[in-house]
């Protein structure tokens, strides 16, 4: 291969992305849409961790931001002390007409469980409650 045609080669291969990339912007970075709770955690279930509830359905993922809108989210429901949950999107809003609900430690003998559920809570307009 002589010296222009690896050249010619070179500047097909560049200005090929180039033209896809300006043919096809979103081909390159697509920004997080949304997720938001289509309905309520039903008891024995959680969306802390789970991938039911959401729209689009899929488990909480780093890059994308999470809302309730009217509906109940349920935490994970620890029986054991010393356990820490960690919502994995970016961002967790509890809307106006939702809730959080902290399962932790219901149903234990004795109800004495002590755990965290860890995430960047945004409380707008909704409400966090502890029930057990």
């Amino acid at each position: 291969m002589t010296l222009f045609n690896r050249f010619q080669n070179a500047l097909l291969g560049t200005w090929g992305i180039v033209i896809v990339l300006a043919l096809f912007p979103g081909a390159a970075v697509s920004p997080a849409a949304p997720v938001t709770l289509r309905t309520d955690d039903a008891s024995g279930t959680t969306s802390f961790t789970g991938s039911t509830n959401w729209s689009p359905t899929g488990v909480p993922a780093a890059g994308n931001s999470y809302f309730t809108g009217a509906h109940a989210i349920r935490s994970v429901n620890n029986t054991t002390t010393g356990k820490t949950n960690t919502f994995a999107g970016d961002s967790l809003s509890i809307d106006f007409g939702g809730r959080f609900l902290g399962k932790v430690g219901n149903n234990a003998a004795g109800n004495t469980t002590v755990a965290n559920n860890t995430a960047n809570y945004i409380l707008n307009g909704g409400v966090m409650d502890q029930a057990g």
